[in-house]
């Protein structure tokens, strides 16, 4: 049979006898996958076309479209719109705080300016003129503060240097003796000797907030406790004084500038 086959070439009869079978299949091969293929790019074009119209009006896209890849863009996309409102929310906040602590020594100079044009008080002259001095002062540092802040935000490089940190410690809490002793308060450094790379004016002013924030709040007759102490490769450095706590709500915002718990 297989010889018979062969002799006889029945493959181009066959191919003739069937033409009409093969061309409708494939005809009909053709529509299904031109209707398979439409189907396809408006599901796959329709969710798209929705997630860049909501990308675009700012509003949140949908998490659970039919498209697997788009739902895992669209959480991407919503997450890093969260993060820019934040950004922007503490960026707002940190203009009015910053307007906030410029307006008061504003106002305080022009009142004392116009006291001393029109001479209200001759006798106090002298007087006004160290206050608008005082006031121009801390305009003066609150400004260097915030170009300082932006110059170190901006990703300026720190002036690394071997640091006694043990010793910048002790620095800053001496010029406070006679404050600790008027409001009576025991004071305890348990300082482990230690030194590190770092930007040694950086280090003094973080610890000196540390230390006039302890001193301010701490009660008449309590205590400060001061220890710092290494962790495996890392150093700590913990003030603890008697006073009332910081609140819970404002925990999160420790670390955001010109901050203020008590907003009157």
């Amino acid at each position: 049979l297989y010889y018979v086959a062969v002799q006889c070439g029945v493959l181009i009869p066959a191919l003739r006898e069937n033409l009409p079978l093969y061309a409708s299949t494939l005809f009909l091969m053709v529509l299904v996958l031109l209707g398979l293929t439409r189907y396809l790019s408006r599901r796959v074009t329709e969710p798209v076309e929705e997630l860049s119209a909501r990308a675009k009006a700012g509003e949140l896209c949908p998490e659970d479209g039919p498209i697997r890849e788009l739902n895992t863009l669209a959480t991407a996309v919503n997450a890093g719109r969260g993060r820019l409102e934040e950004q922007l929310s503490r960026e707002r906040a940190f203009t009015r705080a910053a307007a906030h602590e410029l307006k008061t020594p504003l106002a305080i100079l022009r009142t004392h300016a116009e006291a001393l044009r029109e001479d209200i008080a001759p006798e106090k002259r002298e007087q006004y003129l160290d206050i608008v001095l005082d006031e121009s002062d801390r305009m003066a540092e609150l400004v260097g503060r915030l170009l300082e802040l932006s110059r170190l935000e901006s990703g300026a490089a720190l002036n690394r240097e071997t640091v006694d940190l043990t010793a910048l410690v002790r620095e800053v809490w001496a010029p406070l003796a006679l404050q600790l002793e008027q409001k009576k308060i025991a004071l305890a450094l348990e300082l482990e000797e230690i030194q590190i790379e770092g930007d040694r004016a950086r280090l003094k002013e973080a610890i000196e907030n540390l230390a006039s924030n302890a001193l301010r709040h701490c009660t008449q007759g309590g205590r400060i406790q001061v220890r710092l102490e290494r962790h495996g490769a890392q150093v700590r450095l913990s003030v603890y004084n008697d006073g009332p706590a910081v609140p819970a709500e404002d925990l999160p915002h420790l670390f955001e500038p010109f901050y203020r718990g008590d907003k009157s």
